[in-house]
């Protein structure tokens, strides 16, 4: 997301012609994009990491997914994450979206906060990266189930994954997300 940012943030740094911001971000996205492959890629995805040994994280969570955002996987690196994860309901496809958690890891839980419930900012997310990759089926599909869950149960602020069930704050902002997701 970080390195999405700065690309943007070049593109807005050209557009009012300051050069300082531009070459700012023109100059650390791509470091940064380099240091996350060399860092935070194995095993054919992108894991979070902390300390300052920066120490993977080893939880399969839709952090493999945000990456497609800013383009850092490759073309078959890209397909290999989508056949293998987005696609595979005993990981992150649930008939209503994409878990934030594998089905498959111990902490898993489809009413946990950010333990496995679907939620729409992830979805943003998720949707744009698929889009930029030209992934249209998973794209539409993407739209349409974050669509439906509106549709039925108002702009909350997530979702069992396994039952569609809301939970949290009602009129919750990241809901219209999705409203985004059907203009593009």
């Amino acid at each position: 997301i970080l390195v999405k940012n700065l690309e943007i943030l070049g593109k807005l740094g050209e557009l009012i012609g300051n050069t300082e911001i531009t070459e700012f971000a023109k100059r650390h996205a791509p470091l940064i994009g380099a240091a996350m492959r060399d860092r935070l890629f194995e095993d054919g995805v992108f894991w979070s990491a902390e300390g300052n040994q920066q120490e993977l994280l080893k939880v399969a969570s839709w952090a493999h997914f945000a990456p497609l955002f800013a383009g850092l996987y490759t073309k078959q690196e890209a397909e290999a994450l989508i056949e293998t994860h987005f696609h595979d309901p005993t990981t992150f496809h649930s008939t209503y979206g994409i878990r934030t958690v594998s089905k498959q890891e111990p902490s898993y839980r489809a009413a946990g906060f950010w333990r496995g419930p679907v939620w729409f900012a992830p979805h943003w997310f998720i949707y744009h990266g698929l889009r930029q990759y030209g992934f249209e089926a998973e794209e539409v599909w993407l739209r349409t189930v974050s669509e439906r869950l509106i549709e039925a149960n108002g702009f909350r602020e997530y979702f069992n994954p396994e039952t569609g069930k809301a939970y949290g704050a009602h009129n919750f902002t990241w809901g219209t997300l999705v409203l985004d997701m059907m203009e593009t």
